[in-house]
């Protein structure tokens, strides 16, 4: 991994700082390029050229370990290296593919949600494009677009259709209490959490090892959520809704999805004005509110969602979805995990609808 930091320290009192980090986690010496518990280097220092005895900035031989450049990507992947005058996506793209293939990137997941929140036991791998993680939608309402009424009769049938949904192949089930389709009216905290916590508590029960989602907007639903054994926070308003969520996300330690939204499931449909950009609309837009957590909330662990059929017509939602868009709203977003919300959309129908004809008239 890489981070960026801020320091007044000089590069060798920093690196003075690093050793002495090390050693507090129980860094033993032993052979040179040997495996080791902790390893803190300085990769750059600013644009500094540096060579002493003990120290070489930029680090020696970083061009050629896809475990250092990959993240660097992450961080500024226009950055030049000041030696090769090269970027730091430029140097990556030269590895060989089987190295760069070699280095995953994770999402830590804390396997029961109430221990530490520094401890993680497993990761969810998203580097696999041809096995995508799917979301398995659960809501417990009974005014949901979709599936509203269907599960939400009793805690057993609603643990009972999750467990299907599992067996149908995905990977984490998204557990709603609260309808956000169009036009869709506000619940109180009490009713939402009478809807989703007996759910949860019960599907933790049945399998300790499912991962858990629960989509909402409200800081104490997703706290009390958590406790009840949900793994991730899926937030339709990405922190806007509840001024007391992005704070709430922090200490709880879990990933956190930011969808993009404008007003509320009652105003969103009147807010679909965007510039000739969508793309860039979209990713300034959650930045906003990334910009909010970059300083608590690990990079890590911040999914993006560009919110397909909220504050959005058929056109918003069909130049989003277009594969050249998504890669572009991706990179904007300096490459963090991108979730997609897609299932039963409105506008897939109409969207079919045309190619049906057009398939008609050909």
């Amino acid at each position: 991994g890489a981070c960026l930091i801020e320091t007044l320290l000089s590069p060798q009192d920093l690196l003075l700082q690093l050793k002495s980090i090390e050693s507090n986690l129980g860094r033993e010496k032993t052979i040179d390029n040997g495996p080791r518990k902790i390893d803190l280097d300085i990769i750059f220092y600013e644009d500094m050229v540096h060579e002493s005895s003990n120290l070489q900035i930029p680090h020696r031989r970083m061009q050629e370990r896809a475990f250092v450049l990959k993240p660097l990507c992450d961080i500024d992947p226009n950055w030049l290296h000041p030696t090769y005058n090269q970027s730091i996506s430029t140097l990556y793209a030269s590895l060989p593919k089987e190295q760069r293939q070699q280095v995953q990137r994770v999402i830590p997941i804390r396997k029961n949600p109430n221990d530490c929140p520094t401890l993680r036991d497993r990761m969810l791998y998203l580097d696999n494009i041809s096995k995508p993680l799917i979301f398995g939608i659960l809501n417990v309402t009974p005014d949901s677009f979709s599936d509203g009424g269907s599960h939400n009769a009793s805690v057993e049938q609603a643990v009972l259709r999750a467990q299907e949904i599992l067996r149908e192949g995905a990977r984490i089930i998204d557990i709603g209490g609260e309808s956000t389709r169009p036009n869709a009216e506000l619940i109180s905290i009490e009713e939402e959490l009478q809807r989703v916590i007996p759910v949860i508590r019960r599907l933790r029960e049945v399998d300790k090892d499912c991962l858990i989602s629960i989509d909402t907007r409200k800081a104490h639903v997703a706290q009390e959520a958590v406790r009840a054994g949900a793994n991730i926070i899926n937030d339709v308003s990405a922190g806007r809704f509840d001024p007391a969520m992005l704070a709430m996300a922090c200490s709880l330690g879990v990933p956190f999805i930011f969808m993009h939204m404008r007003g509320d499931p009652q105003s969103m449909m009147s807010q679909q004005q965007y510039s000739e950009d969508i793309v860039m609309d979209v990713a300034q837009e959650l930045q906003e509110q990334l910009h909010l957590v970059n300083n608590i909330m690990p990079r890590w662990l911040q999914i993006v969602d560009p919110g397909i059929g909220f504050a959005k017509g058929w056109k918003e939602n069909t130049l989003l979805l277009k594969p050249s868009n998504l890669l572009r709203l991706k990179t904007l977003l300096n490459n963090r995990p991108l979730l997609v919300g897609l299932s039963r959309k409105r506008f897939l129908t109409r969207l079919l609808e045309e190619q049906k004809v057009e398939a008609k008239n050909d």
